[in-house]
């Protein structure tokens, strides 16, 4: 059942690519009214993604665009982790630290999982996303 979540969190992911122009990741801090909603993915070619978006647009100083050394490619396993404390939020690749930020324009709300595929995506494409679990906090 679907619930809002407070302001302490943790959820993390495992996910597996192979496909070009596919990214998979978290979803988090997405408002029941549909008003926003941030997400931390991963893609096939090993560059993470940190975006916020509200009321549609995105959120200029809520983005973020990196790799990480931590990666495992070719279609093997990666965790991702996105850790929540009234005070910032922290992304992690493989136990690895890629990003932080300070608390956003959305507080709490629903997490999930979010798949996108890009303009170079010429076809279907398979990602495998499991062990999603959320931890919650006081």
């Amino acid at each position: 059942r679907e619930r809002p979540l407070g302001q302490t969190y943790i959820v993390e992911l495992a996910v597996a690519l192979t496909a070009p122009g596919v990214a998979v990741g978290i979803s988090f801090d997405h408002q029941p009214d549909t008003s926003g909603a941030s997400y931390f993915t991963l893609g096939a070619d090993g560059v993470w993604q940190v975006a916020t978006f509200q009321n549609g647009a995105l959120v200029p100083d809520r983005f973020a665009r990196g790799t990480t050394r931590a990666f495992v490619g070719g279609g093997g396993t990666n965790y991702l982790r996105v850790v929540r404390t009234p005070g910032e939020t922290t992304f992690w690749v493989n136990d690895e630290p890629v990003a932080r930020a300070l608390p956003g324009p959305l507080t709490g709300g629903l997490v999930g999982i979010v798949g996108i595929g890009g303009p170079e995506l010429s076809g279907p494409a398979a990602a495998i996303a499991d062990n999603f679990r959320v931890l919650e906090g006081p």
